[in-house]
Formats: structure tokens, C-alpha cells, sequence
């Protein structure tokens, strides 16, 4: 089985913003097996890493969001000459350059409080990434056993 890889998306030097950064950071030391990449936002290079993984869960900080969601990734059509932005036109360009894509993908939001500078989180977002962080080491845990997606 491949690895699966969690891709935290953010900027750490924007308070909430950096809640996806947060949790691939901790769930690196939970997760061993699991591949991570921390990134300030989606490129089409990630693509040769998500070709090669059986599973994709992209983390990232969400305004106006009021709770932590998993939601189900299906590639999305690129318009041309725009660039990669998003976890489900990453997976059409990874389809398009390498002919497949991860057998699963999920994106996980994490509501975002405070985007001003500073690399703290505010309180309510820092409870959220720790849900992010248990629910997604458990089912990580649970991908080894192929268990259901985190609810």
C-alpha cells in the first residue's frame, strides 16, 4: 500500500492562517508512516507527490467556517491559462501529467478566527486543529486497517 500524504497549507506568520501547517506538524510525530509537506499554498509541482500517493488529505484554515469539515476532493476542470489553486485542480493536473490520481482525497477545513500578523494561534482555531490533529491520526491509523474517512 502507498503511503498516504497530508499536505498543510498556510502561512505561519498569519495567525490562523497557519492551522494547516500546525497539524501536519503534529501529525508527522503521530503518523510516521504517512508522508507530509507543509506548504504557503498549492503548485502544480506538488503534483508528482500526489501521483504517488494511495491517499490525499489536504489541511487548510478556512474563514467564515464555524466547524471542522472533511469533505470528499474530485478533480475539477483547470481553465487555461489559469494557474493551480485548488486540492481538486491540483488532482486534474496530476490526472492530465501523470494519467492517475490518489484512490482518495479529503480536504479538511479548520475555521479561521484571526488572520492578522503573528505566529499564535487565536484559542477557538487552536481547539480546532487539536480535533483536526486526533481525528486525522486516528484515521491514518486506521488507513493501515483501511477504516472509513474522518467524520
Amino acid at each position: 500500500m502507498t503511503a498516504p500524504l497530508v499536505i498543510g497549507i498556510g502561512n505561519p506568520t498569519r495567525s490562523d492562517d497557519g492551522a494547516g501547517l500546525r497539524v501536519v506538524g503534529e501529525l508527522a510525530r503521530l503518523a510516521p508512516w504517512a508522508s507530509f509537506l507543509a506548504v504557503h499554498q498549492l503548485t502544480p509541482e506538488l503534483a508528482e507527490d500526489i501521483a504517488a500517493a494511495g491517499l490525499v488529505v489536504f489541511v487548510d484554515a478556512a474563514v467564515g467556517a464555524t466547524e471542522l469539515t472533511v469533505t470528499p476532493v474530485e478533480p475539477t476542470p483547470i481553465s487555461p491559462g489559469s494557474h493551480v489553486g485548488s486540492p481538486g485542480a491540483l488532482l486534474e493536473l496530476t490526472a492530465r501529467v501523470y494519467g492517475k490520481i490518489p484512490a482518495s482525497a479529503l480536504q479538511v477545513a479548520i475555521p479561521a478566527c484571526e488572520l492578522g500578523f503573528g505566529e499564535i494561534l487565536s484559542p477557538a482555531t487552536a481547539g480546532w486543529v487539536g480535533q483536526a490533529v486526533t481525528r486525522l491520526a486516528d484515521y491514518l491509523g486506521g488507513e493501515r486497517g483501511m477504516a472509513g474517512p474522518p467524520q
